[in-house]
């Protein structure tokens, strides 16, 4: 069945602003996201270009055609019943066939709109350099123009095109952005919106909910089901893992805290969102042994800050940790740093910690935090009590957090699968350390953890190895550890 649908400027082009003043409609014919389509100028006004009919493949396996229909004014980006409402457009086939000319007639010329760039055997030259589909650059962020057009503009869509040639990962972590987008809108206008206070329940591990950790709870899970591209999702706000129906299951598997820190948010305090992906190992319906496996069997980690901007950090296993910043007017994540890394020499002296559970801690953490207060040049304190806020900290100006086992919580505090898996799988690929510190009677690195529940806890201890060594070295010395 046909229906009209209005085209949103590609996100994945260069040069392209996010939407402008285009006169002219398409017809679709199933609301799925295309793999391939074809693109066009934007005419200035007054002028008339001739549209071909495009032709395509679904990313499920179907073929479409796009015809193009009388001229009619196109206000708003959406496209049928997807939650994004732009395409990627790579370079496609010549035309199937001509049609009927679209004229821009708005009195207001539209932005310049650069041409779709196909990676060529001698890349373009940026002022950053070479430009490299298998190494994107950053995006300069530093002349106005950039927020509307620029040759080295990257956003989070064109970095997964260009660093993963696996199309169902990159629907995957579509969804994912997504979601992160829609929870720091709701974030936004929660004081608005009446989005404070609490829900009136308790999670699987015996928190407070907050309104808002319900309505991010049910953002991911829609999104995550919806993108077709999931089998198994374990969530801190869902007591049992979500696994999904096989005729819309995926490879992938995703746990998922949606809300950290969210007892702080209505101080507005920053949270986050913080997850990690997993290719499922069943080949019959999916269990939740697909999930329950080591921290070194992630393939994706990252979280996303919602704080003074909203910024999202994610980590390909063994290709580095890269943070894009999430431009408003956009509506999109744009590349601002790459291969982040803990300072060399360890940084800033910060200790992260609740020194209200001093008492409670065992001994070599008790004299580790006494050595960061000690001497005539101390650690500082920072702590926020948002994983993510104090974890994003510490890898960029260094130091040490933790949040160990004491006394009333043998087994820490933290989720080993949506907290303290993903977060140790950025913190090692951002050069640091990420470990248990003395738990089960040794001392173990984290990523190395087996659960044997979706909601199990275990001390953590992450930051650069100057600190994190010291805190270890305690153990030894004190006879704790061999």
């Amino acid at each position: 069945m046909s229906a009209p649908w209005s085209i949103g400027i590609p996100s994945a082009v260069p040069g392209l602003p996010p939407s402008a003043p285009i006169n002219g409609s398409f017809q679709y014919q199933q609301p799925t996201f295309p793999l391939t389509a074809s693109s066009f100028p934007i005419p200035p006004p007054g002028q008339t270009i001739t549209l071909p009919a495009f032709t395509g493949v679904y990313a499920n396996g179907s073929s479409y055609t796009y015809t193009p229909s009388v001229p009619t004014s196109l206000p708003t980006s959406t496209f049928g019943s997807l939650p994004e409402g732009r395409l990627v457009f790579p370079q496609s086939t010549a035309p199937a066939a001509a049609s009927p000319a679209v004229t821009n007639s708005g009195t207001t010329p539209p932005a310049a709109v650069a041409p779709i760039v196909v990676p060529q055997a001698s890349p373009p030259t940026t002022k950053l350099g070479p430009a490299s589909p298998q190494t994107p650059t950053v995006s300069s962020l530093n002349r106005a123009a950039d927020s509307v057009a620029t040759s080295d503009f990257l956003t989070l869509q064109r970095y997964i095109m260009l660093t993963s040639k696996d199309q169902e990962l990159a629907v995957l972590l579509s969804a994912l952005s997504l979601a992160c987008k829609a929870t720091a809108r709701a974030c936004n206008k929660a004081g608005i919106a009446l989005l404070f206070g609490l829900a009136g329940e308790t999670n699987a591990t015996g928190d407070d909910q907050k309104k808002l950790d319900v309505l991010s709870n049910d953002i991911f899970i829609n999104t995550l089901t919806n993108s077709g591209t999931c089998a198994v999702l374990v969530s801190e706000e869902n007591e049992e893992p979500i696994i999904i129906d096989p005729a819309h299951a995926g490879r992938f598997c995703v746990a998922f805290d949606p809300l950290d820190g969210s007892s702080n948010i209505d101080c507005n305090v920053s949270t986050g969102t913080i997850f990690g992906v997993y290719e499922r190992i069943s080949t019959g319906f999916a269990t939740v042994d697909d999930i329950l496996r080591t921290g070194n069997d992630l393939i994706v980690a990252g979280y996303c800050m919602y704080g003074a901007a909203t910024e999202l950090v994610i980590t390909f296993k063994n290709q580095g940790v890269h943070r894009f910043t999430l431009d408003p007017s956009l509506g999109e994540f744009i590349h601002t740093h790459s291969n982040v890394t803990f300072p060399e020499d360890g940084g800033k002296k910060i200790y992260s910690c609740n020194e209200g559970n001093s008492s409670n801690w065992d001994p070599a953490i008790k004299a580790s935090v006494e050595y960061f207060k000690a001497g005539s040049k101390p650690y500082a304190a920072r702590y926020v009590g948002s994983m993510v806020s104090d974890v994003h900290r510490t890898i960029l100006y260094g130091g040490i957090y933790l949040y160990p086992a004491d006394a009333k919580s043998k087994n820490g505090k933290l989720r080993v699968l949506y907290e303290g898996f993903p977060m140790a799988m950025i913190v090692e690929q951002a050069g640091g350390v990420a470990s248990c510190g003395l738990f089960k009677g040794t001392i173990q690195r984290l990523l190395d953890l087996v659960p044997t529940s979706i909601h199990e806890k275990c001390p953590v201890i992450l930051g650069g190895e100057r600190d994190v060594k010291l805190v270890l070295s305690k153990y030894k010395e004190l006879g704790l550890a061999a």
